[in-house]
């Protein structure tokens, strides 16, 4: 189109621009995608230290203040070291399930 025919029209460039802009913002919303998104969560299987206090320091303390930092909820589960190699097993088998598992001797097979 050339400049001509934008004044003969009833609505502007600049009007038309002004408009999209607004009913952008408003299915879009004004803050991006990541800031409206729900907070992330982290899922951990830990086995069980023999240490109860450290279990209680590395979920109570260390998870959260890490989880505060990155805006994520960090959920630790605490599974008996005799059942961790088999529940890692079912998850990775099933596709589901935490996102991070803690053994005392990580295996070679989920490196």
């Amino acid at each position: 189109m050339t400049p001509s025919v934008w004044r003969r029209s009833a609505l502007s460039r600049r009007s038309f621009l002004r408009l999209t802009g607004a009913g952008t913002v408003a299915v879009c919303g004004a803050f991006p995608p990541r800031a409206r998104a729900q907070q992330k969560t982290l899922k951990i299987a830990k086995w069980a230290h023999f240490l109860p206090e450290f279990d209680q320091w590395f979920a109570d303390v260390h998870a959260k203040e890490w989880g505060r930092k990155h805006g994520t909820n960090v959920v630790v589960d605490r599974i008996p070291i005799d059942q961790i190699h088999a529940r890692a097993a079912a998850e990775v088998a099933a596709g589901a399930g935490h996102d991070l598992f803690m053994f005392p001797t990580p295996p070679a097979v989920y490196q």
